[in-house]
């Protein structure tokens, strides 16, 4: 048996006016402005107060429930515009964010090499030119860095007593060449004193050889008595 067209028409009406009550619901649940809200609740009022069988039978409060219906789908597509405006202006603030970040960790990553040139690469380096000065003979007075509270003082100071040290052994062997000089020396002198003496008991030898070989020539000369 089929259902009569106005029971058929009926049904679809109460099928649109349950989707006008359902769509205003979730218009006033998801309102973005106060008019979307207020739109959404009068038309929610309406629905409710009217039967959809006589609001069928009633143009006039149909196209004033229709006309509130068209406010309503204005009003939800403005706030969806107004949505679609606030997330990409969020999503540009988002992005300025990021540059801005990025922008920060790149200058922070400038700045921390300039630290570390800073306080470690140059330190190093004075360190070196320090080696490299003790390599070459050169006597320092001050050594770099030796102050810091770091490796890189723990370096310097090292360095300084390496140079204290060989220092120290330098000035030994100095003072012992020196001793060994001066004992070469003494020693030279004592064998020139024992080679002067030498000689001068060999000349006051000769000299008394001589003296004798000549009295004992005058002795042995014959005496002539007239």
């Amino acid at each position: 048996m089929q259902m009569p067209d106005y029971q058929a028409d009926m049904e679809l009406f109460k099928s649109e006016y349950e989707d006008m009550r359902s769509n205003a619901e979730i218009a006033l649940e998801r309102a973005y402005s106060k008019d979307t809200a207020d739109s959404a609740r009068k038309v929610i009022t309406d629905i409710k107060s009217l039967n959809p069988e006589i609001l069928s039978k009633n143009p006039e409060q149909l196209a004033m429930l229709a006309t509130d219906a068209d406010v309503l789908a204005e009003y939800a597509s403005a706030d969806g515009y107004m949505l679609k405006t606030a997330i990409d202006e969020a999503a540009k603030q988002d992005r300025l964010v990021i540059i801005v970040l990025g922008a920060t960790c790149i200058m922070l990553s400038v700045l921390a090499a300039i630290w570390i040139c800073l306080a470690l690469l140059m330190p190093l380096r004075r360190v070196m030119r320090d080696m490299l000065a003790l390599s070459e003979g050169t006597a320092i007075e001050a050594f770099a860095c030796a102050s810091r509270a770091d490796e890189i003082g723990d370096m310097a100071r090292a360095l300084q007593r390496f140079d204290a040290t060989t220092r120290q052994a330098r000035e030994l062997t100095e003072q012992r060449a020196a001793a060994e000089h001066q004992a070469h020396l003494a020693e030279q002198a004592a064998a020139a004193e024992c080679a002067r003496v030498r000689a001068e008991a060999e000349r006051q030898h000769l000299e008394e050889m001589s003296r004798v070989a000549e009295q004992q020539k005058k002795r042995s000369r014959p005496c002539f008595i007239f």
